[in-house]
């Protein structure tokens, strides 16, 4: 059985915190290591940061926080780290199209959703055999899809009212692939929401309680 080591998993978060840096905001000039470096760097401390997250002993926070809750968290940070990436290069997508630096901002997408599947599964498997899911989630969540619907539904109206009424002259960065982007914004936005809304909620929960 593996063995929680400290300072391994303090090293784990370094070379992962490293390799995020060298593939997100490393300047332009070391593309070869932003690649292969920070590759590496990346798989190599979130694996080890997975392994040992697992076998670390359970804190009084995990006791404390209900499994819905932590999902949320994790949720919430990750899509609100691809919202965030996305809108800082927006222009580039508007300008390559499928071209080579889109193709390396859908990489680094894809490696943010690998970090998110890979702490979500050790999450699950932390929690064992705990209760997943009460009244008290299902009551929550109910209330966060409607927050979710709501916003996705302003969204749309926005969008609609925007593209339906302004003239067509301001119309010209809404090519395929920025449409595209805006109704992926759309669905991100309603993540955001609904993630936000779990974690108020909980929070405050807690906050009454004391």
């Amino acid at each position: 059985m593996t063995t929680y080591r400290p300072v391994l998993f303090g090293l784990s978060i370094v070379s992962l915190v490293l390799g995020l840096w060298l593939i997100f905001w490393a300047p332009d000039g070391i593309s070869f290591l932003r690649n292969l470096l920070g590759g590496s760097l990346l798989g190599l401390g979130a694996s080890q940061a997975a392994i040992q997250l697992w076998a670390r002993p359970k804190t009084r926070l995990e006791d404390m926080t209900s499994p819905a809750e932590a999902s949320a968290w994790i949720s919430l940070v990750c899509v609100g780290a691809i919202t965030l990436y996305l809108l800082a290069n927006t222009s580039i997508l508007a300008a390559s199209g499928s071209g080579r630096e889109a193709g390396q901002i859908g990489v680094r997408l894809m490696m943010i959703l690998v970090f998110w599947m890979v702490i979500s599964t050790v999450i699950r498997i932390r929690r064992g055999s705990a209760v997943r899911e009460d009244e008290r989630d299902r009551a929550i969540n109910a209330r966060a899809e409607a927050w979710a619907r709501g916003a996705m539904t302003l969204c749309l109206i926005s969008l609609v009212v925007m593209l339906g009424f302004s003239p067509a002259e301001k119309l010209r960065w809404a090519t395929p692939t920025m449409l595209a982007c805006q109704l992926l914004f759309v669905l991100l936005s309603a993540s955001v929401v609904r993630n936000a809304v779990v974690v108020v909620m909980y929070w405050t929960g807690r906050a009454d309680e004391r």
